[in-house]
């Protein structure tokens, strides 16, 4: 748990969100500073389909066909795939921001994905400048 906190801290300094989705229960966590940049309570649930749905509907076919472009490019010689996506999102308040996602894609032995983590980094600024 000491090794979270210091990620969490780490993220938190850069001003970047860790995420991580455990696809067979179907967790989805953000850290605190995070899920508060998006404009979410910490009680409030949030799940990945809920993370989805905050991409702009012309965007995330996009989006999922990034993340399938990923998965089509996993040899089944390592056990996760590296990604990096951009992307754009509305927080809840409504604020659109660019998104940097960069992360792994686990896999089990039989080569299904079984968890995705990274982090993302909000690019608004940078690609507006």
């Amino acid at each position: 748990m000491e090794q979270d906190n210091h990620f969490e801290f780490s993220a938190n300094s850069s001003r970047d969100g860790i995420w991580s989705y455990d696809i067979l229960k179907q967790e989805f966590n953000l850290s605190k500073e995070w899920k508060k940049r998006l404009g979410f309570a910490q009680e409030e649930k949030l799940g990945y389909f809920d993370y989805l749905g905050l991409i702009p509907d012309e965007n995330r076919f996009d989006h999922h066909n990034a993340m399938h472009d990923v998965l089509e490019k996993h040899t089944g010689e390592l056990e996760y795939v590296h990604f990096t996506i951009q992307y754009p999102l509305t927080t809840k308040s409504g604020e659109e921001l660019l998104i940097e996602d960069i992360g792994d894609i686990f896999f089990n032995d039989d080569k299904t994905p079984i968890r995705i983590a990274g982090f993302h980094r909000d690019i608004t600024n940078k690609k507006s400048s």
